[in-house]
């Protein structure tokens, strides 16, 4: 009798236990989502940022970079940046052509 009172009892305390548990885990579940997106954004800053840091780069890497980077809100000044050069690259491989 004293198994079943308690159980009654803690019926309430156990159900709202476990939805505050799915409730933790969910929360977990996005803010590791939240943290491999800033982890992705960090790389392809930095994969942006050595494109841009090199004398000549591939047009079609660069712009695959770019849209990437888009993708993943890496910072617009970096973007910018990013797009200023492609242009450049490809101004340039358009005078190598002429010439």
């Amino acid at each position: 009798m004293r198994a079943g009172d308690r159980a009654s009892a803690f019926k309430d305390t156990d159900e709202a236990r476990e939805g505050c548990k799915d409730r933790v885990g969910q929360t977990m579940e996005e803010r590791n989502k939240y943290r491999d997106m800033i982890d992705g954004r960090k790389v392809k800053e930095a994969a942006l940022l050595e494109l841009i840091g090199q004398d000549k780069a591939d047009i079609t890497t660069l712009k695959s970079t770019i849209e990437q980077a888009q993708e993943l809100q890496v910072k617009e000044k970096y973007i910018k940046k990013a797009h200023k050069f492609l242009r450049l690259m490809e101004y340039v491989k358009d005078f190598e052509v002429q010439i």
